[in-house]
């Protein structure tokens, strides 16, 4: 059962609030106190992963962070003091470190700010084949949230289409993966903690959204429906 709200439409799963949101992440009202967003980053977490404003994380920093990007990557690097790296070389360039897809920094209000954050690298970015997202990396990625999540005591998580755009991954397939892997988290142990869960479609006014409203609330009808009967 998908029941529509103000910026798209919800459904429930085991108690838990699975929202489609249409907009930008960037302008979304979240509960500082209880939410978590989630910025996708490349394997690297390095500046483009902050600067560029094409990029769901990059908009966002820009918009939250004014002036503040490299202030706020280096607090990430600080984070991964700890976590081992691969050196990666690249023809004509500086070699860089890679912390390996999959691995998720959470933040708690950096810099002073109202924000919680996961930023999650879900993007190799090795040549010839540039950025790219696997989709077995979106579950690895999930799961991990729901960790933070279970750990933090965080209610709300707010998630954009991870692999979609400069990863590679076509909008509608990015969704459904997405969808299916916090299904998948709310399935196990600790899950009851994602009470609520915020997909959010990029879309700006006078443009269509990165995928059809009627195609999201199919796969969210199919996929929980799918789930509701397989986890009984």
């Amino acid at each position: 059962c998908v029941e529509p709200t103000l910026s798209g439409f919800k459904s429930l799963f085991r108690n838990t609030g699975i929202f489609v949101d249409f907009g930008m992440l960037q302008s979304m009202v979240v509960d500082a106190n209880s939410s978590v967003v989630v910025l996708p980053a490349n394997e690297f977490f390095d500046a483009r992963c902050f600067e560029d404003v094409r990029t769901a994380a990059g908009a966002f920093i820009q918009e939250h962070f004014p002036k503040q990007a490299r202030e706020l990557q280096q607090v990430v690097r600080d984070s991964l003091y700890d976590v081992p790296f691969e050196l990666v070389e690249r023809p004509g360039r500086p070699p860089l470190e890679s912390f390996g897809v999959g691995t998720c920094v959470y933040l708690d209000h950096p810099l002073g700010s109202r924000f919680k954050l996961v930023f999650a690298a879900v993007a190799s970015d090795r040549p010839p084949d540039g950025l790219r997202t696997d989709l077995s990396t979106v579950f690895k990625v999930i799961e991990k949230i729901r960790c933070i999540v279970a750990e933090e005591r965080v209610g709300a998580v707010y998630v954009p289409l991870l692999g979609a755009g400069k990863g590679g991954v076509a909008a509608e397939i990015a969704f459904h993966t997405l969808l299916g892997a916090l299904l998948e988290a709310r399935c196990k142990g600790g899950g009851h903690h994602l009470r609520e869960v915020h997909v959010v479609v990029y879309a700006t006014e006078g443009h269509p959204p990165q995928l059809a409203p009627e195609r999201a609330e199919y796969h969210t009808d199919q996929l929980v429906t799918l789930y509701q009967s397989a986890s009984q």
